[in-house]
């Protein structure tokens, strides 16, 4: 009687232990592709909708003269789906904030808010915003002279 194959039995089960760490490490990092990418998406739509909300400030100010801000603050929220933003931070939310912060100017503050699996992602964009004046504030026109973006 020979013990030819003896030697292989533990030399396959070696290999399958190896193919087997080999698939579960692959799996591993393929679901933590998708959960960044799931991420990455989620972040992006909610600068979509905190852009959205800066647009629409924006044309707020550019119908109406700019001393309609000057003593009171203007919020207002758009929800992209039913109930978006009944909670803080909402579903499918854009909450805008304006406010006149010194002469011939308002700031924006709009903040994108989307919910993806649980996770909210929370984007806000900052929009300072000038009203034309001659040199010597002796006249203001109903234009926006500058628009200053920033994303944080």
């Amino acid at each position: 009687m020979t013990n030819r194959g003896v030697v292989s039995l533990p030399v396959v089960i070696v290999l399958a232990f190896i193919t087997l760490a080999v698939g579960i490490a692959v799996t591993a990092i393929g679901f933590g592709e998708v959960s960044v990418s799931a991420e990455d998406v989620g972040a992006s739509v909610a600068l979509t909708y905190a852009e959205a909300g800066a647009r629409e400030a924006l044309r707020k100010i550019s119908v109406s003269p700019f001393d309609t801000f000057a003593t009171t603050t203007d919020d207002f929220h758009i929800a992209f789906q039913d109930n978006g933003c009944d909670t803080d931070p909402g579903a499918d939310c854009v909450r805008v904030t304006m406010e006149d912060t010194a002469a011939n100017t308002i700031e924006i503050i709009s903040k994108g808010e989307h919910t993806v699996g649980g996770r909210a992602n929370v984007r806000t964009v900052k929009v300072t915003v000038t009203q034309y004046a001659s040199a010597d504030d002796s006249y203001v026109e109903e234009i926006i002279s500058n628009a200053v973006w920033e994303d944080f």
